[in-house]
Order: structure tokens, then C-alpha cells, then sequence
């Protein structure tokens, strides 16, 4: 599928229960890594209060692919090639998805990598520029400076995260839920906001994809405590979500980098409390609804959300960031012969 015609399709039909009072805006002072938002000053928000997103506290935003797994032959699975790729693979982790009952779970013979840098990409692509990806996982990170580990400030992001995301914006996730993990049953319910969730997992899923995403605390990373936790944003395309992006070869990857914020900013959209409205349907606003709800509440699509600007250019800036890393990658030559239609697109 043609990414930017999908992403026309988005602009042309957005949500009903989302509307910008204006266009985000981005400014840029030098290369990517220089990039920065507005210098509009961000607003301290007052504790406990969750119709806001407050990202003062903590350093820039970071967006990285998290996650990749993709089909590969069933020699490539043995001990042996395992082990060469592993010497390629300098950064990232490299695995073999876990399995039910013996058989990949996918159907076919599977690998993963996780936190793989740019050079772990570009050998991925070189080897595997055909491969089908199965699941692929953006992430946005917010990181306290200093080294600092209050968890406090971490869970209270966490919160306004909770109340303030809609994912609901993006075409996929338009009928989204927002669940949270329940230990006790091992299973994810309907999430109400009647009590924080500190060391709970949230997600929005949809009964029409199996597109997520998700929203948690980092404090474990390849099976080990990390010494600074942070706050995560994940998009995860799995299932038929990557070809729907896309994003059906591994060798594909640059090209759709391209389009990476526009395609992924609406699963990352933030608001900011309801427009003003004095009815709904004639009878009345809840009381309190954001506090009992948070932007999972619409009215019925008769309540329109206040977007977050200023959260919203932060989070673009990470995502154009990641962008202007990828579109660096080099296509290989296998990839330039068969995808020649779009190869000039990536030069500019």
C-alpha cells in the first residue's frame, strides 16, 4: 500500500471526536540532532492534575524502533547461523520468538531483535531485505535528567499519559479500547480511572486490528533492572499492521521512514480536557467526566477533545528525529532492482 495515499486518506477523514485548533509546527536550527520544538515556554502543571500532560521535568523526548520480527528461512534458526548473526549484530539482541507447542507462533520459521541500533539495522537489511515483518514496535522514551529514579514523577507522567491519550485519531485504532493488565487473572480488562495504576501495563486495542498501543513504566530491559526507569510510549503494528503501514519487507524500512511521523503521530496524539459543551443530547455533561474517563470519553462523538500542542510538537520531534536516522540507512542493491519505482525518493 502507498503509504502517503494512506496517510492523505487520514488527513481527509481524521477523527470526529479530534480537532486541531491549529497545525502543529515544528522549527529547526542545524542537523537532525539539533532539532527543537517551539520555544514557546511549556507550562508547569500542578500535581494531581491529569488534563495535562506536563514533559518539563524530564529531557527530550527519544523515539526508536524498540522491536523487529521477521520471517527468515529454517536454517537461519540453527545454533550455528545464530551464532554468526549474533557476531554481526553488534548492539541489539537477537532471539528466536518463543514458540507454542514446539511450532513458531507466526506460523513460520521467525527471528527478533531487540534495541537494535542503525548499523544492526543496515546488517538486518543487507541479509534479510525480504523477509516479512511479523511485529515491529516504535517507541517514544521519557527520561528524567541527571540519572535521576523518582518514581514519583514517573508515575505521575504516567497518569496524564493515562487521562490524555487518544490513539483513537489514527484510522486503526479508531474503535480502540484502553485496558489494563491485571496480574490477578494474567489477562487485560477495560481500564476505568477511579485509581492510579503504577506498576500496571495500559494499552488501547482494537476489535478491528491487532495494532496497539501501549503505555507503561521501564524498569526491566532483556530480563535485567535498569538503573534509571523511564516512561514509555509504544506503537506496535503486528499481525497485518505492517503491510497496512507499509511495511511488509524489512527492506522497505527506509522508504517508509519517509512517512514515519505522519503515519505515527495520530497513535501517539495527546489532548488536553474537553472543548466546552453545555449539553449532550440534551442531557447534560457527566460530573466529572475526565477524571472518571479521561479522553476515552467522547459523548458519543458529541464532545470534541482539546489537543495538547506543546506535548504534541515534543512528540513530532522525536519522531522526525527517528525519521531522519533511517532515510540514512543505504538500500541495498537487491532491494534498489526490485523496488526501483521508489528509490528516487529517497534522495533528496
Amino acid at each position: 500500500m502507498n503509504t502517503s495515499m494512506q496517510y492523505q486518506h487520514t488527513r481527509k477523514n481524521p477523527s470526529p471526536h479530534f480537532v486541531f485548533a491549529r497545525p502543529l509546527s515544528f522549527s529547526y536550527t542545524g542537523m537532525p540532532s539539533e532539532a527543537s520544538p517551539s520555544t514557546v515556554p511549556l507550562p508547569a502543571i500542578a500535581d494531581s492534575d491529569h488534563t495535562k500532560v506536563d514533559f518539563t521535568p524530564f529531557k527530550r523526548l527519544k523515539a526508536k524502533i524498540d522491536a523487529i520480527t521477521f520471517t527468515c528461512h529454517e536454517h537461519d534458526t540453527s545454533a550455528g547461523r545464530i551464532a554468526v548473526l549474533r557476531q554481526q549484530i553488534k548492539d541489539g539482541t537477537l532471539s528466536i520468538p518463543s514458540s507454542r507447542y514446539g511450532k513458531s507462533r507466526y506460523g513460520r520459521p521467525c527471528l527478533a531483535i531487540h534495541d537494535p541500533s542503525l548499523r544492526d539495522l543496515k546488517v538486518l537489511i543487507e541479509t534479510f531485505w525480504n523477509s516479512k515483518i511479523m511485529r515491529i514496535e516504535f517507541a517514544i522514551d521519557a527520561k528524567l535528567p541527571d540519572g535521576s529514579n523518582d518514581l514519583w514523577r514517573l508515575d505521575e507522567l504516567k497518569e496524564q499519559l493515562r487521562h490524555c491519550l487518544f490513539p483513537q485519531r489514527h484510522q486503526r485504532l479508531r474503535k480502540a479500547l484502553r485496558k489494563r493488565f491485571v496480574k490477578a487473572s494474567n489477562r487485560y480488562r477495560k481500564d476505568a480511572l477511579g485509581s492510579p495504576m503504577p506498576d500496571t501495563q495500559i494499552i488501547w486495542e482494537s476489535p478491528e486490528c491487532s495494532d496497539q498501543m501501549a503505555l507503561y513504566v521501564k524498569t526491566i530491559n532483556d530480563g535485567q533492572s535498569v538503573g534509571q526507569p523511564w516512561v514509555r510510549m509504544e506503537a506496535r503494528l503486528q499481525d497485518s499492521g505492517p503491510a497496512k503501514a507499509g511495511l511488509d519487507r524489512l527492506g522497505m524500512l527506509p522508504h517508509f521512514a519517509k512517512n514515519l511521523r505522519s503515519y505515527l503521530a495520530p497513535m501517539f496524539s495527546i489532548a488536553a480536557d474537553y472543548k466546552k459543551a453545555e449539553s449532550i443530547g440534551g442531557r447534560g455533561i457527566p460530573p466529572d467526566p475526565w477524571y472518571r474517563w479521561g479522553a476515552q470519553w467522547t459523548g458519543n462523538g458529541q464532545v470534541k477533545l482539546q489537543p495538547d500542542s506543546e506535548a504534541n510538537i515534543l512528540v513530532g520531534t522525536a519522531l522526525n528525529e527517528l525519521r531522519d536516522s533511517l532515510v540514512r540507512i543505504p538500500v541495498p542493491m537487491a532491494v534498489a532492482h526490485r523496488y526501483h519505482d521508489w528509490i528516487d525518493e529517497l534522495t533528496y
